[in-house]
């Protein structure tokens, strides 16, 4: 994909997942906190009548040329946009 914003991303903290791909695509890789974590740290805080807030992250390699978006969603809408330098 061509990126035409330069260094900065067009994805801005309350867009869906809907905006952001359709600005994006789909990401290079996702992963949810559940994922990485496991269930088991969130059957505690059910317990106690409470759900934790759903992460999920989305990464995009070389967007813009020579950086990465890393994006982060909160229950479904962006909470955090970064774009560090690549690594590659």
């Amino acid at each position: 994909m061509l990126w035409p914003f330069r260094r900065r991303t067009p994805v801005k903290v309350g867009m869906s997942k809907a905006e952001v791909l359709s600005l994006l695509g789909a990401p290079l890789d996702s992963t949810t906190r559940e994922e990485v974590a496991g269930a088991a740290p969130y059957a505690a805080v059910r317990l106690r009548g409470q759900t934790p807030p759903h992460y999920e992250y989305w990464l995009y390699v070389g967007m813009p040329s020579g950086y990465d978006t890393q994006v982060t969603f909160t229950n479904g809408l962006v909470s955090q946009v970064t774009t560090p330098r690549s690594a590659s």
